[in-house]
């Protein structure tokens, strides 16, 4: 059964579609989310019913206003992703892992911190996801697979066992990836795509079955 981890006040960059709806869905699982940090909401005061705590040069010198950050930025700006991930580590500053209530995430998977895993979400034995992933609603990813940094995950999609997927990839809508395949980091699996052969090099790859396009 999942519980709920105390990561105390937590705050999150990028106050735009991705941080209210990461907001939305840990406020429903009973996480405390304090306010957010975004450099393009300058004249707000509030967004989507939580403050703004300032801009991201702000957060290091106003660490008291929480206990713990989460990434809110999405997967077209995955060296932002990166470069935001190294920052809070340089400064020592805890990343929060939240999980909606509605996920299944088995006793033996290895959830990295900063990660966000949404509603009805499987992640099965022996699973590794790693740090700063995003992993969307209804996507199930099945035993001995593993997720590297930053990766971001559409709704939907369908990983089998024993799959690899790199660092800063992203993975579209109803996407499919069987098992026993290795997929490098920086690459991009087009919405309903279906992979049948691991992926030499990255790039951009779509279709049934995948192929890389320019």
């Amino acid at each position: 059964m999942f519980t709920i981890t105390d990561y105390g006040r937590i705050a999150i960059i990028g106050a735009g579609d991705l941080g209210c709806q990461i907001a939305h869905i840990a406020r429903q699982s009973g996480y405390n989310i304090v306010g957010f940090y975004d450099d393009f909401y300058k004249n707000s005061i509030v967004v989507n019913n939580l403050p703004l705590l300032g801009t991201v040069d702000d957060i290091v010198k106003t660490r008291e206003k929480f206990d713990s950050i989460v990434i809110g930025i999405g997967y077209k700006h995955f060296s932002v992703r990166n470069s935001l991930y190294m920052m809070l580590k340089e400064h020592h500053i805890p990343l929060a892992t939240i999980i909606h209530y509605t996920a299944y995430i088995d006793n033996t998977a290895v959830i990295g911190e900063g990660t966000i895993i949404q509603a009805k979400v499987v992640i099965d034995k022996n699973c590794k996801i790693g740090n700063n992933v995003f992993v969307n609603i209804s996507s199930t990813i099945a035993h001995d697979s593993s997720i590297g940094d930053h990766s971001f995950l559409a709704p939907c999609v369908s990983i089998a066992g024993a799959t690899q997927i790199g660092r800063c990839s992203f993975i579209g809508i109803n996407a499919t990836i069987i098992n026993r395949l290795q997929l490098p980091d920086n690459v991009v699996v087009g919405a309903g795509a279906v992979v049948v052969d691991s992926l030499k090099e990255p790039g951009t790859y779509v279709g049934v079955p995948a192929h890389k396009i320019k």
